[in-house]
């Protein structure tokens, strides 16, 4: 079994960014796990690029409005 990842507020934004792309609006706790495995599965090369993967998302993205209107504002 893989060590927890640590992700920073960059990766959880960029993740949430990726994640809105799709047309899904989560709250960025439920973006670590994209992150996180990102990190710890692309990045180290468990998952080659183009592969397919799976994330459960909870939550509701209205607890935190602003989160995203900051990201992209800088």
């Amino acid at each position: 079994m893989a060590p927890a990842e640590q992700v920073s507020e960059l990766e959880i934004a960029e993740a949430k960014a990726e994640i809105g792309a799709e047309v899904l609006d989560v709250k960025p706790a439920s973006a670590v796990t994209l992150a996180g495995m990102k990190k710890n599965c692309c990045d180290r090369g468990f998952v080659k690029a183009g592969g397919n993967g799976g994330a459960d998302s909870h939550g509701k993205p209205v607890k935190d409005p602003d989160y995203t209107m900051e990201f992209h504002r800088g």
